[in-house]
């Protein structure tokens, strides 16, 4: 049974969507300067803001003096939800923050070496008082969903749609958007409400300030005529666009289609009636009901909404694409429709065609892999499949695509042989890569004018890793999500910046690594905090448990992090590995590393053959010390230590020849692939099996010779 949401004015609409108040607590810090003889960026003013029983807060700000080497620091003291603001990024957020949950919030200032800064607050939004209420037709059964692509918006209380326009931006009602000072904040990943119903927040790396720029709506003179077009600026934790993070949009519908009672579905951020409890009360939810009538670009539905709903995506539920935005209510106890219009009106299409401040989109194409990249990979034969999508540009030719693939650390690149499977499509080839190696890759698609869009955004200094193995066996691993018995020894010189493990809690900007090395999530850390987080004197030291072996065909593998930020005193100062096969009775050298290059800094995977250990003997059990210090000259020091194994793997797979495209035989697509290269070719030339400089006919017979079928 489909029930239908209560028919409400525009302004006791709003009235219900803005359910907050402002109260003034005016803080000032004053100006502090910071000596230049100071070390690092460090907290220099810290202050907490706490508002009785709120349930959420917000902060404005008057005024906040922030140059280059300076940040605010936001936490909850709640659930310890941190935002991190420069001047920029509050330029974004017009001087206010993002929603943090409880009652109150620490302000920390963080200031470096010569620095002049200042932080004026002048209030906080928090929920109003209790006694707003609202109907709905019949009993709500609308069911509890978390779909990616939609959003809650603050501080009006709509909801908004990620789409596929060229920048991948959002749609939502016309009226939420009448009052731009109501349409700050776009939230995912929105968390349950308290058991009253007062809206709870998600992290801060899940809320994105909304660019007033971008806003282009209608005059909401007319049924069907409802609509808003809008974008966000990055996030200020993770600096991705909204459709990067969430990884998904919706397709809109390309014309409007007769009423013919299809099933349809609405997802919004709506308000609650009984029986459901009260803490689904602005999160998403999803309605099934059916398409009832159409007239010019108004169309209408039964789905159930209520406040909160309005600009939620009206959705046809065979194929998934939009068909209109939610904006009305009209149902009654006796019966009736909700409304919405078509996302095909021409005023709507105009404003996507013209894409204004933050909806102009920043990249030419999106590129996405058609399955995730396995942990392991052959060593003969690996394929990857990926997809690219033009945005601002037209699509891109197998020239202007490139995979490149560095087969181990300090390698070097080299291109992949890539094969246009059609539809955006590409095949990747990977060569024959070395067994047990830890291979990196990255996608790129460059633009007529040869700018590059990157797959991960951060290449080629992040990457996608897989281990080259058809099968392995450990002996011992640790990715250091549980302790396993590691244990810490400090120097009696040591000033601070001891060995701890966990989550990184840096920001990056001392050195220190944001994220561990193998995804797991933890890993060692030396001075594992934001802020002034380096080693200090020294040394301190990591020791591990005893590793059982496994075997003379077994090698240890890690992943270290080194950071020297005075690259000039780099002799002072090392990271050194060492290991003992008697329990730590002695200890032999197994590196004792420095950058290559200033200031270092970055997880490198390296991998040590046991038969091959500085060791009298190979040891049934072996134990592993890793220890760094900054001594000499001051230096800002980082190291980290991850992904510990001892393990064996195996390559089962034999180089086939004549298989150009890397699928494991000699087949006709590799005869057509040589067939379409035919003539001189430059390295690396895939299609020159004999190696002469040209694709010709001997490399026509390495394929017949090795003929699969």
């Amino acid at each position: 049974m489909f029930h239908c949401a209560g028919l409400l004015g525009l302004s006791l609409l709003i009235q219900l969507q803005t359910p907050e108040v402002y109260r003034h607590q005016p803080v000032d810090s004053g100006v502090i300067q910071v000596s230049t003889d100071v070390e690092g960026r460090d907290v220099v003013w810290s202050r907490v803001v706490r508002q009785r029983d709120a349930a959420w807060l917000r902060l404005n700000f008057t005024a906040v003096q922030l140059d280059s080497r300076s940040l605010l620091r936001v936490q909850s003291l709640q659930d310890g939800a941190i935002q991190r603001l420069d001047h920029d990024r509050l330029v974004e957020w017009q001087n206010t923050t993002a929603y943090f949950n409880g009652d109150a919030v620490r302000i920390d200032l963080l200031a470096g070496p010569g620095s002049s800064s200042r932080v004026q607050l002048d209030g906080v939004w928090t929920q109003a008082e209790p006694g707003l209420s609202t109907t709905i037709c019949f009993d709500d059964e609308r069911s509890e969903s978390s779909d990616p692509r939609l959003a809650r918006l603050m501080p009006i209380l709509c909801t908004g749609f990620l789409v596929n326009d060229p920048g991948r931006n959002f749609l939502t009602a016309g009226h939420c958007s009448e009052n731009p000072s109501l349409l700050n904040v776009a939230q995912f990943n929105v968390p349950p409400s308290d058991v009253v119903g007062n809206p709870q927040h998600p992290d801060p790396i899940d809320q994105y300030a909304i660019d007033t720029q971008s806003i282009q709506n209608s005059p909401v003179t007319e049924q069907g005529e409802d609509w808003t077009h809008f974008a966000c600026f990055r996030n200020s934790e993770s600096n991705l666009k909204p459709w990067q993070a969430q990884g998904a949009w919706f397709d809109r519908a390309t014309a409007t289609q007769p009423a013919d009672q299809r099933p349809l579905r609405i997802i919004g951020y709506g308000t609650v009636d009984a029986p459901l409890p009260p803490d689904l009360s602005w999160m998403q939810k999803r309605s099934e009901g059916l398409f009832l009538f159409s007239f010019a670009y108004s169309l209408s539905h039964n789905c159930d909404t209520m406040g909160g709903d309005s600009g939620s995506p009206i959705i046809d539920a065979t194929t998934g694409d939009v068909l209109g935005i939610h904006t009305n209510g009209g149902c009654t106890s006796s019966g009736g429709f909700n409304s919405g219009m078509w996302v095909t009106r021409p005023e709507l299409i105009a404003a996507i065609s013209n894409p204004q401040g933050e909806a102009i989109p920043e990249t030419d194409f999106v590129l996405s892999l058609i399955e995730p990249l396995p942990d392991r990979i052959d060593a003969v034969g690996a394929t990857i499949d990926f997809k690219v999508q033009p945005i601002g540009s037209p699509m891109p030719s197998i020239a202007d695509l490139s995979v490149r693939l560095d087969q181990g650390v300090g390698a070097g690149f080299e291109d992949c042989t890539l094969v246009d499977l059609g539809d955006g499509v590409v095949r990747a080839a990977l060569p024959a890569l070395p067994c047990g190696a830890t291979v990196g890759l990255y996608f790129e698609a460059r633009n007529l004018a040869g700018e590059a869009t990157r797959l991960p955004e951060g290449a080629p200094a992040a990457l996608l890793t897989a281990l080259v193995a058809n099968d392995e066996a450990t002996s011992f691993s640790d990715d250091f999500q549980t302790d396993q018995g590691w244990t810490v020894e400090n120097g009696t010189g040591l000033i601070d910046g001891g060995w701890t493990r966990g989550a990184p809690a840096g920001y990056g900007d001392r050195g220190d690594p944001v994220a561990d090395a193998d995804g797991s999530g933890s890993c060692w850390l030396t001075d594992n905090v934001p802020g002034n987080s380096d080693v200090d004197g020294g040394p301190t030291m990591l020791i591990s448990p005893s590793m059982a072996v496994g075997g003379a065909d077994h090698e240890l593998v890690y992943a270290r992090w080194f950071y020297d930020g005075d690259f000039e005193n780099q002799m002072d100062d090392f990271l050194l590995v060492e290991i003992s096969g008697d329990g730590g009775a002695t200890w032999s050298v197994l590196e004792n590393y420095q950058p290559p290059a200033a200031p270092g800094g970055g997880w490198e995977f390296v991998s040590f053959p046991v038969s091959s250990l500085p060791l009298p003997e190979i040891p049934a059990e072996l134990r592993m010390r890793v220890s760094t210090s900054d001594e000499g000259l001051p230096s800002v020091i980082e190291a980290g230590l991850d992904a510990v194994r001892i393990r064996t793997v195996t390559c089962d797979n034999e180089p086939v020849p004549g298989d150009v495209n890397g699928d494991g035989a000699a087949t006709y697509q590799d005869l057509l692939l040589i067939l379409g290269a035919w003539g001189p070719c430059t390295t690396p030339c895939a299609t020159d099996l004999d190696g002469n400089g040209v694709t010709g006919y001997q490399d026509l017979l390495v394929v017949l010779a090795n003929w699969f079928g």
